[in-house]
């Protein structure tokens, strides 16, 4: 079974021209693509409209504790549309600091989504189950930059990050980590991805073959600090070869 539900309450009006509803309700998605995650299940409040023939409509929806194996969401408001074919899903900015967007074309058979945040704290809003207590020391984390995705049948994903994180001293003293990139499901550019902190200031920049998990690229190491106290330094150049990766120190 794909989806399961119970109906707490609701009400549904239909007239000559359009189809109005409300529906508060309990339900859980077994989808193959969420096995890792799931059962993912939620309380799910639905108030919109769609005319009679199913391709114009609106709806406002609000997930309450959406919870997975792993993980608690505690709120998530979403407004939809469909208009032409096309389905669109857009977050409410007054529950969380950040606009999130995502569309399907049916036509296309295309998916393009988009993510904008300013100033989230998505460990204050997402709960890890039984995580490391490393987690709850990144729970004041705060994210700020944008995502973009982009799947269609005949190139599958693809995707662009570019993101600041301010890490709380509670964690390995605090920083700053940076991350600019690229990619699809089987590689991935890295612009930028630096660390930088107290005890550390870490850069690397190349690619990264996802499927084999090997990296080719540049490593600069100009501080870190071990837990003896001692720091080191040092750069080093990736190659990857083959099945497997090198390290040249220069």
């Amino acid at each position: 079974t794909l989806l399961t539900g119970k109906v707490v309450s609701g009400n549904l009006a239909i007239d000559s021209s359009n189809i109005v509803f409300r529906l508060d309700s309990r339900a859980a998605v077994t989808a193959r693509a969420f096995s890792k995650f799931g059962p993912l299940s939620s309380r799910l409040l639905i108030d919109g409209s769609i005319n009679r023939s199913y391709d114009v409509g609106s709806a406002r929806l609000t997930l309450s504790s959406l919870e997975g194996k792993f993980f608690t969401l505690s709120r998530l408001g979403l407004v939809a549309s469909i208009r032409d074919g096309i389905v669109s899903v857009s977050s409410i900015q007054d529950l969380q600091p950040m606009d999130l967007k995502l569309s399907w074309d049916r036509k296309l058979s295309t998916v393009k989504g988009s993510l904008n945040c300013d100033g989230l704290y998505p460990l204050r809003w997402i709960r890890i189950h039984d995580g490391p207590a490393s987690i709850e020391s990144l729970r004041d984390s705060v994210f700020t930059g944008s995502a973009d995705l982009n799947w269609n049948e005949n190139d599958g994903i693809s995707y662009q990050v570019d993101m600041d994180t301010s890490v709380p001293s509670d964690f390995l003293d605090g920083g700053h980590v940076r991350l600019e990139c690229s990619g699809t499901d089987a590689s991935l550019n890295v612009k930028e991805l630096s660390v930088l902190g107290p005890r550390y200031d870490i850069s690397y920049s190349g690619t990264v073959d996802l499927r084999r998990f090997l990296p080719d690229g540049f490593l600069s190491v100009r501080k870190m600090v071990i837990p003896n106290g001692v720091s080191i330094a040092g750069d080093m150049y990736i190659e990857r070869r083959k099945n497997r990766a090198t390290a040249i120190m220069p």
